[in-house]
This record gives C-alpha cells, structure tokens and sequence, in this order.
C-alpha cells in the first residue's frame, strides 16, 4: 500500500503529460543502462575492498522518474527531509517538498541509490542528469545524500567519486554522442560545511553564480551558489 508521499510522487510522475525530447531520453538512458552499471562491475571486481567501501555488504539500484519507482523516490526524498529538511523551510519555506517532489521526477534524472544488503536499509543516494547549465553541457547533480549511521564512512565521498567517474568516462569513450565539460551543482550558502567539502573535492564557484555582496560592515550571501568541476580533457 502507497503512502502519502509515495501517492505524491506518483500523481507528480502521472501529470507530466508532455513527452521528454528523444535526445535527453537517449542520453540518460545510455548512462543510466550502459555506462553507470559498466562502473559499478568495475568497482564490484576490485578485490580487497575496505570495509567502508560503498561496495561491501551493499547492493545498487539504478532507476530513472518512472511509475514503478516511486517508493525509491520516496525513501530518497525522506533521507533528503531527515538531514536538510530544516535548512529546506528556512530557504523555501513550510512548502518545499512541492517543489522537491517536482524536482525529483523530472525526467531526465537518474538515480543510483545504495542499500544495505541485509536489511535494505537506505544508506544513500546521488540523482543527476544532463544538461545545459548557462549554456555548459553538464552532469548537474541534483542530490547527494548519506544516512546519519553512515556518514563519517567516506560514502558520500565515494559516491561523488563514483559521480565524477561517470563524466570522466563520457569524455573518455561517449562525448560523440554525449557533449560534456564539466559537472556541476548547486548548494545553500548556509550549508558551510557541505560548501567547504565540494571545494575540496575541485569544485568552484561557477561565474554564473550568485555571488556575495559587500556592505558598508557586512557582507550578503545568496541564498545558494553553484559551483562547477571542470572535466580534463573534456575541450580536447
């Protein structure tokens, strides 16, 4: 039986009534079906694997915005409220899940999310999709979540690995098919620490960003910013 949230999300997914251009459905479709899974058995194989790995005692799901997938949307969308539902009300207000169920079902997204293998617990997830970003073709990462008990387990740094993986594959074997020149995101200004982590891991503030203002005594941030991670070789 459906609950509240998964009904949402699958009357969100009944009314998008307009088909997706044939041209994003071939491109997620090839990275959701062809090279994402072609990572992940890369990664399986890899003997030796720590015990913190996403790869132990894990099993993946890959999925896009489809009917059948709406309690996996749901289990995201809660892991999403449980570690920034607060910062979510303060920024868009009591209404933000609205939005956020809209956001989770647009057709272009793709979904791996990672589940305990006894208990198929979620312990996190990443959704993306490609597109053009102030005219960029990009892998815009839309959310990347970890569950409290598995967070300072290096999972969230292993899946925007894993992230990262697929854009440096497509520029490697697929940028015929697939134009691409960096990934990026967007992330709340308040959000000083998940601010701080991306900037470690080579991302930067995009020049189309909002950016900070300076006052006479003080200085105005944006709601969010969006930072961007240039792809090597993605001009070649």
């Amino acid at each position: 039986m459906q609950d509240d949230l998964e009904k949402w999300i699958t009357s969100s997914l009944e009314s998008r009534d307009v088909e997706p251009q044939p041209d994003i459905i071939a491109k997620r479709d090839l990275i959701a079906y062809e090279i994402l899974p072609d990572l992940i058995d890369n990664m399986a194989k890899a003997a030796g694997a720590p015990s913190t790995s996403i790869i132990n005692a894990s099993r993946f799901k890959i999925f896009t915005p489809r009917r059948e997938n709406a309690p996996s949307i749901a289990k995201a969308i809660r892991l999403i409220d449980r570690g920034l539902g607060e910062l979510y009300i303060k920024v868009n207000g009591p209404h933000w899940l609205e939005n956020k169920v809209e956001e989770a079902t647009e057709s272009g997204l793709i979904y791996l999310i990672v589940e305990d293998e006894a208990l198929g617990e979620l312990r996190g997830f990443v959704s993306f999709m490609h597109d053009l970003d102030n005219s960029l073709p990009v892998l815009y990462l839309y959310e990347i979540h970890v569950a409290e008990q598995f967070r300072n387990l290096q999972l969230g740094t292993q899946l925007l690995t894993l992230f990262h993986t697929v854009g440096d594959r497509i520029v490697r074997d697929w940028k015929s098919s697939i134009p691409l020149v960096a990934t990026s995101l967007t992330v709340f200004s308040d959000n000083t620490r998940a601010l701080s982590w991306y900037k470690k891991q080579g991302y930067e503030i995009a020049d189309h960003s909002p950016k900070d203002r300076q006052l006479r005594n003080l200085t105005r941030k944006p709601q969010y910013y969006i930072l961007i991670r240039w792809l090597v070789g993605a001009g070649e």
